[in-house]
């Protein structure tokens, strides 16, 4: 977007020394000045937010240092109006230089005090929430514009880059905000589909380059909850929304959809972070499933509020699991105890209003009056100052608010049951080795079962595993409160806590756990850096040269980081001594430092001058070493050596320590369950399951694994089986076409079924020999068993050498149609690859093409996810009404399905029936078909009665493989009245009635009256309650006039 570019003036200000928590410290009041070259400065600010663009150029001089060239917009929502003087900034300092930063923060965040009169709220919601979760820090800035003050703001900490970085290490993964500003119910934390678009109007990507890893999290959270946790902080979600409904902060996700962040961790899980908390403390009372709130429907607000709601995902899809909601409501117990019970919020908010007291008062722009703060903390207030929110609305006092909640919410029954005392947790051995055992003890009361939760290292999660109190887990003796369980560790310190609960309540040990913990020092792992993984046949893993060198990487066991500047790496060259090794070069620490439990790749090419990380050595696959060596040029700190039996030889083949620092050594490489990793954690890929697959070590095309097929397209022959990719066998090809005939014809097609499989994959390894074509192409069809199936082109492969594997692979997730299809097939061929794409191109450029020229295949793999079956109902009928003998008006069901396997059926029981649209007829049974294991329709339902009365029955949807399931129906039938009556004199004294036969009618009732306006029933007289014919003879005074009633009755 173009940049508004003002001319600057430079002002001064007074510098205000920082404190611990530097430039965010409570204890500080900055003082900010904004310049800009031209006086309709609001004007531009006002336009350019109108427009959505960018900021406007200008000068910050924060405490009297001159911050050049920074771009600044107006930011909010409600807290915003063109009408307003004192309107929350944002303040880029990097927006043109971008090294401009304070202390590394590079946005600054200005909130005006809209809708708080006791201008707190957000500092003091900021300052409790950092205790149990990352949260931004807050305190407070005087800001001027062009010299003239504009008023008191709150001074938020940006969550950003270095937010992301410091509490989830992780500055480069997606960062997602809510953005939905709509006053309406929608699905938060719903999952649509897969396109990214379908959630613009909710969410925007604030890092990462999509919403890809958030729309899949969103998919497991609705659709395979079980493992949410896997990519879902769990435990740091039910701290944010346990602080939201506490104190009552409805301008959240809990009730509104926005005012959030979510942010990916370097576990690859997504952690929930609160935002804009100015309206928490109940300063927003609208309830968006209900009506506005009152002081004291806030004080007795529910603490399960929404929770089951359909509309919040964000909420149901985690308390709906019973061990979470016992976490949850543990986890809003302490937050009552540490700032509600004991007077805190009263106590510390007095400190922090007294400290802004004078500026609040100075405040010429302030929304509310100087009464109204002092006031606010303890009553409520109603009303604002000039340009503030105004009327009659009223903000209700803190602790009024809090003191009244935190007793009534300690009695409430979300609340009861009795709850767990932990009054000890220990270890043995006392002093812990690393790769050893440990025991873990609990000592608890009032609790059924416990928990262990630890990790080695801040960047990886809490495993969490159950603890026993049988005397079998060294517990002691069994049912005796001690809970015990023995665990495997590495390297790193432990960090722990515990766990304990009943079918009623949960707590923590620590009380604030997950986010603090108890830690076990252990001793560091020999020398001070680990050689983690070594790979000397590189072809698919380059440096940033675009080189594919040997490489080494070394692995930081510590939780402070190392610097190995001045170490010394060098191959088996180490016994000619220090001349003969290289030194690491000291001065470049961003480059040489290894942060802790992180990795540092070292590049053995002998080119030195690429740069400090590059090592005057080549390393030998047949046999070869590399040795670590301290500073003082004597001491060996680690060393690993290998010979021609390691494997090291076969491309992109790397061995290395497996789990991260341990004395386990293995050779990892793309086909195996771990891959080559330099850089990152010498971890197990999640693998996928082998549908089929082809090793060739059974020296035929037949399947090694599964039941795929296998065939030679184009003429091509197997001429024989030899040494494969890291195996003894591989299928050998040639006989491929002459040159310039046959492009795209000759090579093999396999054939799979991946019914009950997702998320396909197809992976190879290929050598082309030095006269073959150096170029194949991948086909796919859906259709294999057609006589002429339809061709997808879906890549090409190609090599620059001859005689060389190469592994190549193609991800079919993409295609839906890919997923539980019988007859998905693949074809690899060769092809033209000159310019004018008339001629073969031999693998080895001084060789000549030939169909003589051979393609050998190895380690064929068609994988693909479990295909695990889901199908969602939604539907809420209404109770059905028909006439005996019609048809109802139809209601309609949608139906969502992922993974089905089959066709879904939909079973109509006796009085209902069913039909896709309105254009199609009812019948008793529907088979839907999922395409390529989705389904999303909708059907109608309607109700058939054949009697009176009410008709409670299930509809029935099956198949699909995903069990089946029941949808409730009611209908009423109703009777027609009789009709057709007709009355026959039989006698002086006698009649007879009779009636045309009512369908669905069990008997019938006959009333007398003599006159037609009596009050029916209590004025007519019941002649026969049970009528179980059409006709009734009744006697009767021949003088007498008189009325009959005939009513129709079910058998209920």
């Amino acid at each position: 977007m173009k940049k508004a570019l003002l001319l600057l003036i430079v002002l001064m200000a007074l510098a205000i020394q920082l404190s611990a928590d530097g430039f965010y410290d409570i204890g500080t009041v900055h003082t900010i000045q904004l310049v800009f070259t031209q006086s309709n400065w609001d004007t531009l600010l006002d336009q350019l937010y109108a427009a959505g663009e960018d900021r406007l150029l200008g000068t910050a001089i924060i405490d009297g240092v001159t911050y050049d060239s920074v771009g600044v917009r107006y930011k909010g929502n409600s807290s915003y109006d063109a009408n307003r003087v004192k309107n929350p900034f944002n303040i880029k300092l990097d927006y043109v230089h971008g090294n401009q930063n304070i202390e590394g923060y590079t946005t600054i965040k200005l909130a005006n005090g809209f809708s708080d009169p006791s201008f707190i709220r957000e500092t003091l919601g900021y300052e409790i929430a950092r205790k149990y979760m990352p949260a931004s820090k807050a305190n407070y800035a005087v800001v001027y514009v062009n010299g003239t003050q504009i008023g008191l703001y709150t001074n938020v900490e940006d969550v950003g880059d270095k937010f992301q970085e410091e509490h989830f290490y992780a500055a480069d993964k997606t960062r997602i905000k809510g953005i939905n500003d709509a006053v309406s119910l929608w699905t938060i934390w719903g999952y649509i589909n897969a396109t990214e678009s379908s959630y613009a109007n909710y969410y925007e990507v604030d890092s990462g380059s999509d919403m890809s890893t958030f729309i899949s999290f969103l998919n497991t959270l609705n659709n395979n909850n079980s493992a949410v946790e896997t990519v879902f902080n769990v435990d740091r979600h039910l701290w944010m929304i346990a602080f939201d409904n506490l104190f009552v902060s409805l301008d959240a996700p809990i009730n509104f959809g926005h005012n959030f962040y979510v942010c990916e961790d370097s576990a690859n899980r997504y952690n929930s972070v609160p935002w804009d908390l100015n309206m928490s403390f109940g300063g927003f009372t609208r309830l968006m499933t209900g009506t506005n709130l009152t002081t004291t429907t806030m004080q007795q607000l529910n603490p399960l509020l929404n929770s089951t709601h359909s509309s919040y995902p964000i909420l149901n899809k985690i308390l709906s699991n019973s061990m979470y909601k016992r976490m949850y409501l543990a986890h809003m117990r302490t937050m009552i105890e540490d700032n509600v019970s004991n007077g805190l919020i009263g106590t510390r908010g007095l400190q922090i209003q007294n400290g802004i007291a004078s500026y609040v008062q100075s405040d010429p722009n302030k929304f509310y009056t100087y009464a109204n703060f002092t006031a606010n903390l303890n009553s409520s207030v109603t009303g604002g100052g000039s340009g503030g929110p105004g009327g009659p609305t009223s903000t209700v006092g803190l602790t009024q608010l809090m003191t009244t909640r935190g007793t009534w919410l300690l009695t409430n029954s979300a609340f009861s049951g009795t709850r767990p005392v932990i009054s000890a947790m220990a270890y043995s051995p006392t002093v812990v080795q690393p790769n050893s055992n440990v025991t873990f003890t609990l000592t608890a009361t009032g609790s059924t079962t416990a928990y262990l939760g630890y990790r080695q290292s801040k960047l990886s999660k809490f495993t969490r595993v159950q603890m026993f109190d049988d005397g079998l887990h060294g517990d002691g003796a069994a049912n005796n409160g001690v809970y015990g369980v023995t665990v495997s560790v590495g390297y790193g310190n432990i960090e722990y806590y515990g766990y304990a609960e009943n079918s009623s309540q949960g707590r923590f040990s620590p009380d604030r756990a997950e986010y603090e913990f108890y830690q076990i020092e252990l001793p560091a792992s020999t020398g001070d850096i680990l050689i983690n993984e070594i790979m000397t046949n590189p072809s698919s893993y380059t440096d940033s040269f675009g080189e594919a060198d040997d490489w080494v990487e070394l692995y930081n066991p510590n939780d402070y980081a190392v610097d190995v500047a001045g170490m010394y790496l060098v191959d088996n060259h180490y016994a000619e001594g220090v001349t003969a090794w290289t030194q690491i070069p000291i001065n470049y620490t961003t480059l040489t430092t290894i942060q802790p439990h992180d990795y540092l790749v070292l590049w053995f090419d002998e080119q030195t001058t690429q740069g400090p990380l590059h090592i005057n050595n080549k390393l030998s696959g047949s046999g070869d070493a590399v040795y670590l060596i301290s500073s003082n040029g004597s001491t060996v700190i680690d060393s690993y050596t290998w010979d021609q039996t390691a494997g090291l030889d076969n491309a992109d083949v790397s061995i290395g320590r497996y789990p991260d620092g341990s004395e386990n050594w293995t050779l990892f490489s793309p086909v195996s369950p771990i891959w080559p990793s330099p850089g990152f954690s010498n971890t197990a890929a999640e693998t996928q399951n082998i549908i089929t697959a082809w090793s060739f070590e059974n020296t035929s095309t037949s399947a090694s694994a599964g039941n795929g097929t296998l065939s030679l397209l184009g003429g091509i022959t197997n001429d024989s089986f030899n040494s494969g990719y890291g195996s003894t066998y591989a299928m050998s090809t040639t006989s491929y076409p002459a040159q310039g005939t046959g492009t795209r014809t000759a090579g093999i097609r396999v054939d799979v079924s991946t019914a009950g499989f997702r998320d396909i994959s197809l992976s190879w390894s290929h050598r082309f020999s030095n006269t073959s074509a150096n170029k194949a192409v991948l086909y796919y069809t859906l259709d294999g068993s057609a006589s002429s199936p339809v061709w997808v082109e879906a890549g090409t492969y190609s090599t620059v050498s001859g005689d060389t594997w190469m592994n190549f692979s193609f991800d079919a997730s993409a295609i839906s149609g890919a997923n539980n299809n019988p007859h998905l097939a693949f074809k690899i061929v060769s092809a033209y690859n000159d310019t004018a794409q008339t001629a073969y191109m031999p693998s080895n450029p001084t060789s000549t093409y030939a169909a003589s020229g051979k393609w050998r295949w190895d380690n064929i793999i068609i994988g693909g996810d479990q295909a695990n079956a889901y199908m969602e109902i939604l539907a809420a009928p209404e109770v059905f009404e028909a006439y005996v003998g019609e048809v109802s008006e139809p209601q309609i069901i949608s139906i969502n399905g992922t993974d089905l396997q089959s066709d879904v059926l939909v079973t109509a029981p006796a009085h209902f029936r069913v039909r896709e649209s309105a254009a199609s007829a009812y019948t008793t049974q529907l088979s839907l078909s999922p395409v390529g294991g989705s389904l999303t329709t909708t059907i109608q339902v309607a109700f058939a009665p054949s009697a009176g009365g009410v008709c409670n029955e299930d509809l029935l949807f099956s198949g699909g493989g995903c069990g089946n399931q029941n949808l409730n129906l009611t209908g009423s039938g109703l009777l027609f009245a009789p009709m057709g009556v007709l009355v026959t004199r039989i006698s002086d004294t006698t009649i007879q009635l009779s009636w045309e036969s009512v369908a669905g009618a069990a008997y019938y009732s006959v009333y007398r009256s003599v006159t037609p306006y009596a009050l029916f029933p209590d004025e007519w007289e019941l002649l026969s309650g049970n009528v179980s014919s059409n006709a009734i003879t009744v006697s009767t005074a021949s003088a007498a006039k008189c009325f009959y009633r005939i009513s129709a009755h079910s058998a209920e």
